[in-house]
């Protein structure tokens, strides 16, 4: 699909007076032309260039990269993450998901606020993203190599080089274009006539950047039965990096939470049915006392700069009403 040539000429207009206007305009011109009848989720909204974003930095790094450790199927939990209540309050039961539940939903859903942006795929692709390449890498982000950031940003690398969890499919996005392909090829079928949906935890209304118990208003599953999901966590790195992981074995919900103190959030949550290739020592297992590849599934919400895409059927996403005719008119 073509570009529209007037709104790719406008967005280059903007090179002299605003680079990152520029980014972010071309960027979210790729966003509607892929994916037209998709909204842009907060957690993608948040990581396009702007003017105003800010350096990445070392505290940023340290608390980003200690949620996103704990989502990985991989990691073998240390004793100091299983005392850390912003991972292990993210880990529930699927009995959990009901409305009026308050029961073990003390969160904190919020994430920091200045993590790092896209780079065009065109700028990307010239960076190069490997282990054998790291001083290369840190020397591009001007990054001491004996640093905080210099470690997060190997431990990213060094995850997006691990092969994918058994049963599931995993690329590291380094752009939103790419991001964007890869969950258009896992999930728009092989026909192509799905819708491809993203979604991310988004706070409605209300203070949400500290610690309190909320309860649940309304649960709706997203994906369809027998389709699968793709979640995508933001990485801590020099510039916006996304580990994507689709699995045809992991339901997706939108969970509608109200805090004690009245704040409002959507929040993304995701029900894995298999953990047979989690590490045994995961920190969900010792959370919830469930045992690794077990029938009992392991539930987690997702913190705001993560991203799930899910896909609907067209006819019935974009033409509800059709549904509706279609069930009016069978006989009785």
């Amino acid at each position: 699909m073509e570009y529209h040539l007037i709104p790719m000429l406008l967005c280059l207009c903007m090179v002299g007076s605003d680079a990152a206007a520029s980014s972010s305009c071309m960027l979210t011109m790729y966003w509607n032309t892929k994916l037209p009848n998709t909204a842009m989720p907060p957690a993608i909204k948040n990581s396009l260039p702007t003017a105003a974003a800010t350096a990445w930095s070392s505290s940023f790094a340290k608390e980003f990269q200690s949620l996103n450790s704990v989502i990985i199927y991989r990691h073998n939990a240390t004793e100091n993450e299983f005392h850390d209540n912003s991972g292990v309050s993210l880990f529930f039961k699927p009995a959990a998901l009901h409305k009026g539940n308050a029961d073990g939903m003390t969160l904190r859903l919020s994430t920091p606020a200045n993590g790092p942006v896209f780079l065009p795929r065109t700028e990307s692709e010239k960076i190069p993203f490997s282990s054998r390449e790291i001083p290369r890498i840190l020397d591009r982000f001007s990054v001491k190599p004996d640093s905080d950031e210099a470690r997060e940003m190997k431990k990213t690398i060094k995850e997006c080089e691990e092969p994918p969890v058994k049963g599931e499919e995993m690329q590291c996005a380094t752009s939103l274009e790419s991001m964007v392909d890869f969950a258009i090829s896992m999930m728009q079928g092989r026909q192509g006539k799905k819708i491809v949906r993203a979604v991310s935890t988004e706070t409605v209304a209300g203070e949400t950047s500290f610690f309190q118990n909320y309860s649940v208003s309304g649960v709706e599953k997203m994906n369809e039965e027998g389709d699968g999901v793709m979640v995508c966590h933001k990485q801590s790195y020099g510039y916006a990096v996304f580990h994507c992981h689709k699995s045809e074995t992991t339901d997706a919900f939108e969970v509608s939470l109200v805090g004690a103190n009245g704040a409002q959030v959507k929040a993304a949550a995701v029900c894995h049915k298999d953990t047979s290739g989690w590490n045994p020592n995961h920190l969900a297992f010792q959370v919830l006392k469930v045992k690794q590849g077990t029938d009992e599934p392991v539930c987690h919400f997702l913190p705001e700069n993560h991203v799930v895409w899910y896909a609907k059927n067209c006819m019935g996403d974009v033409f509800p009403q059709l549904n509706v005719l279609r069930t009016s008119a069978r006989p009785a």
